[in-house]
């Protein structure tokens, strides 16, 4: 099964997928990729074309460093990198938090509502 290119070492998904679709409109009749056994036919080919059709929703991850913005380079190496995207998973881990902490307070509050209802003389 053709699969896209490494989620860990592609920087830049914009030119991954020219590069898919440029292979695709080759029509090769063998691909070896370097990893993997070497594939051929037809089954090879719509598997490849189905890869350039849906690249977007097949090959490329939802977040990650280089999904919005590539790294760019030249010959020398690596000229510049995105900003490291935040986690979102850390904004719904304070909200979380918050929550517990405000909770916390609010039950604490009516335990000493209550030890002060119970604490009061009986004047019957």
């Amino acid at each position: 099964m053709i699969s896209g290119p490494s989620k860990y070492f592609t920087y830049n998904w914009y030119q991954a997928d020219k590069s898919v679709n440029a292979l695709a409109d080759l029509s090769p009749e063998i691909v070896a990729t370097g990893h993997g056994k070497p594939m051929e036919g037809r089954e090879m080919r719509q598997q490849l074309m189905d890869l350039a059709l849906n690249f977007a929703d097949r090959a490329v991850p939802r977040y990650g460093r280089y999904v919005a913005e590539p790294a760019v380079t030249n010959r020398d190496g690596v000229v510049s990198l995105p900003m490291v995207p935040k986690k979102q998973g850390s904004v719904w881990a304070l909200v979380s938090s918050v929550a517990v902490i405000a909770l916390g307070c609010v039950y604490f509050s009516r335990q000493r509502s209550r030890k002060e209802i119970l604490s009061l003389p009986n004047f019957s």
